[in-house]
């Protein structure tokens, strides 16, 4: 061997005695071995072999198993039962159904069974000649509006002195018998308007669902009681197609 691989190998057995890595006994039979070589035994010391095998042995045994997969070797994992989520679920529907019907003002009623529309709208602007108005339909039970409608403009005007106090339009029966009218009607229906009290009359055109008109005449013809809206139209009422108003 050379001089110099011998030295090297020496002194990188120095470095492992004093790292620890090995003990002094190991330390001088490797330094034996490595002088004489001639002389090395055939088997070499156990327990440097066996402690350098050690190093590098995986872990096999079932303990060592179970720490890596990091669950106890005799508790095994717990299945969930299918059960508890159901009684969740029940306890959830339960306590919904007993806040909507003995909790009405929360909205959860509504929330589960839908709206309960008020018989009457209420008329939250009311429409002019120039311009249309909007009436609403709420829930009898949260108050929440469900339903809008849109009122068309009034076709009659709100005269004054001959004059509408709205548009500034003329009236075109001041000075003839239009006089004050005896009262305001909503129509409750779409109404045909006619040229005068009867059915053989033509229709000169249609006045739409809730608009309200003056009457200042009403006369009975055909079954019907036709009221005067203006000078030369007429409108029938069977005793639900027009309602007084203030």
């Amino acid at each position: 061997m050379d001089t110099n691989d011998t030295i090297e190998r020496l002194e990188g057995l120095e470095k492992l005695l004093d790292l620890g890595v090995i003990t002094q006994e190991e330390f001088e039979v490797k330094k034996q071995e490595i002088l004489h070589p001639q002389e090395r035994k055939e088997e070499a010391p156990e327990t440097f072999v066996v402690e350098i095998s050690r190093k590098d042995e995986p872990r096999t045994s079932k303990a060592d198993r179970s720490l890596y997969r990091g669950i106890p070797e005799d508790k095994p994992p717990k299945k969930r039962s299918p059960l508890k989520g159901i009684l969740i679920a029940l306890a959830v529907i339960l306590v919904l159904g007993t806040a909507a019907y003995f909790v009405p003002q929360t909205g959860f009623r509504c929330l589960l069974k839908g709206h309960v529309p008020e018989d009457d709208y209420v008329i939250v602007k009311a429409p002019t000649c120039v311009e249309a108005g909007k009436a609403e339909t709420r829930c009898a039970v949260c108050g929440k509006v469900v339903n809008t409608t849109k009122l068309s403009p009034v076709t009659t005007h709100d005269y004054v002195n001959g004059v509408c106090a709205v548009c500034g339009a003329k009236d075109p029966g001041a000075g003839n018998n239009n006089k004050s009218p005896l009262y305001r009607v909503r129509t409750l229906v779409e109404l045909h308007v006619r040229t005068g009290p009867g059915m053989s009359y033509s229709v000169n055109r249609n006045l739409p669902y809730l608009s309200v008109v003056d009457v200042y005449e009403t006369k009975k013809a055909d079954g019907y009681t036709w009221n005067r809206i203006n000078d030369t139209e007429w409108v029938a009422n069977d005793g639900t197609w027009l309602e007084k108003v203030n």
